[in-house]
């Protein structure tokens, strides 16, 4: 089972992004899966993210990521909680087209969790 950890501050400049994207690389580099998502409107995260992949190449990233809308917070997370239990539970050629899909840069997070949901349910 996973976990859910979360860092919130309503100041900014406390260290959330940061401690956050360091934990991100701390765990995924000990062999854990991790799913990181910026819910913060300055999008640290997101920039961070997009320049490791600058540097370490798409696929050497070890984190996958999840951006979504903060307006529809409860809807968002519930998205995207279908679509890590989804990909847990796949076993075989299923769980390769599922880490296909996050994998794929052309599709937009709700297309991955779309195509996992189709996945899942084929």
């Amino acid at each position: 089972m996973g976990k859910v950890i979360t860092f919130s501050n309503q100041k900014g400049g406390s260290g959330k992004s940061t401690l956050s994207a360091n934990l991100a690389v701390l765990w995924s580099n000990s062999g854990y899966k991790v799913a990181v998502i910026d819910a913060d409107p300055q999008k640290s995260l997101t920039y961070w993210l997009s320049e490791r992949k600058k540097y370490y190449g798409d696929d050497d990233i070890g984190i996958n990521f999840y951006n979504f809308d903060i307006r529809n917070l409860t809807e968002e997370v519930k998205k995207i909680d279908r679509a890590i239990k989804a990909a847990s539970g796949a076993s075989g050629s299923k769980r390769e087209l599922i880490e296909q899909a996050l994998q794929d840069p052309d599709l937009t997070e709700e297309q991955k969790i779309e195509a996992i949901s189709n996945i899942t349910n084929s």
